[in-house]
């Protein structure tokens, strides 16, 4: 499954309490965007919950998201990588 990130526009003016992941998710659609929100607003980096009135950079976006439960590769197993942790022959 993949999704598509979309931005809205150049420019995101918060509300009283927004917080990052609600920024992102009012811009891109996705909650979980929101280190690109983050990325564009070094400034501001950390603020936990925004004022009213401040003014975020929303780059524009179009990035594709491959979800990782899908496409996950099983586990190697531990005594292949660290033959040390193999019990003696």
């Amino acid at each position: 499954m993949s999704i598509t990130l979309r931005s809205k526009s150049g420019e995101y003016r918060t509300t009283q309490n927004d917080i990052w992941d609600i920024v992102a998710l009012r811009t891109y659609g996705d909650e979980h965007a929101m280190h690109f929100v983050q990325d564009a607003n070094f400034y501001e980096r950390f603020t936990d919950a925004f004022e009213g009135g401040v003014v975020l950079e929303i780059e524009p976006l179009a990035v594709t998201l491959q979800n990782n439960l899908k496409t996950r590769k099983p586990t190697p197993n531990l005594a292949q990588l660290l033959p040390w942790l193999s019990p003696p022959l």
